[in-house]
C-alpha cells in the first residue's frame, strides 16, 4: 500500500523464463500478470531462510510454479523453467545496463506432486 523509493541499483527482481526442447527460451508472462511477481518474491524471502526452511519453501514453490505452467496455455511445449535474477549496473554517460542471472532451473516433468518426507 505505502511505497518508498528504491535506489536503481538496488533493485532486484526475479522472473521466470521457460526454456523449451529447442534451447530456446522466453520470458513467462502468466495471465495474471502479478503471478509472477508473487513467485519472484517468494523465492527471494525463501533464499534468506536457515537451510531447512529453505529447502521446504523452495520445494512448495517450485510445486507451486510447475503445477501454475503445466495448466497455462502460454507455457504449452515448455519442458523447464529458470529462475533469473535481474539487476541493473550503471554504465558510463549516464546509461544502465540490466543483468540477468541464472539462480536455478527446474525440469518441469520431474517434480512430485508431493513433499518429501522429513527424516
Amino acid at each position: 500500500m505505502f511505497s518508498r523509493p528504491v535506489r536503481a541499483e538496488r533493485l532486484r527482481v526475479f522472473r521466470i523464463a521457460l526454456e523449451y526442447p529447442d534451447g530456446s527460451s522466453r520470458w513467462w508472462r502468466p495471465h495474471y500478470y502479478k503471478l509472477q511477481q508473487e513467485f519472484g518474491q517468494d523465492f527471494g524471502r525463501a533464499a534468506s531462510l536457515p537451510l531447512p526452511q529453505r529447502l521446504e519453501r523452495l520445494y512448495r514453490l517450485r510445486v507451486h510454479i510447475a503445477h501454475c505452467l503445466k495448466h497455462d496455455p502460454a507455457a504449452a511445449g515448455a519442458t523447464g523453467y529458470s529462475m533469473v535474477l535481474r539487476t541493473t549496473t550503471p554504465q558510463p554517460g549516464g546509461n544502465w545496463k540490466t543483468v540477468d542471472e541464472v539462480v536455478e532451473r527446474t525440469v518441469l516433468e520431474g517434480i512430485p506432486q508431493q513433499a518429501p518426507a522429513s527424516g
